[in-house]
């Protein structure tokens, strides 16, 4: 997993698609632990094995992506409301 960065989208687990956060790496550049936050705003930390790459999960990607916009206009009608 060279060249991941801060802001990169991965799949965790290959279940859940999440926003890169956080990177720890042992010194040397290698990455040890990643962290990423879901659609709903949950944190999923894991070492690298745990995370792949998003390409080819299209569907995931979009439910990502309708979950983010979905959390985003519930906030605002909870604001207008309240």
């Amino acid at each position: 997993m060279r060249g991941i960065k801060v802001g990169n989208f991965l799949m965790y687990r290959n279940s859940l698609v999440c926003l890169i956060c956080n990177i720890t790496s042992n010194g040397n550049d290698a990455p040890t632990s990643i962290t990423g936050i879901d659609s709903n705003n949950l944190l999923h930390e894991g070492p690298v094995s745990d995370w792949s790459s998003v390409i080819g999960h299209t569907d995931a990607m979009l439910r990502f992506g309708d979950n983010v916009f979905k959390n985003i206009l519930q906030s605002k009608e909870a604001k207008a409301k309240g």
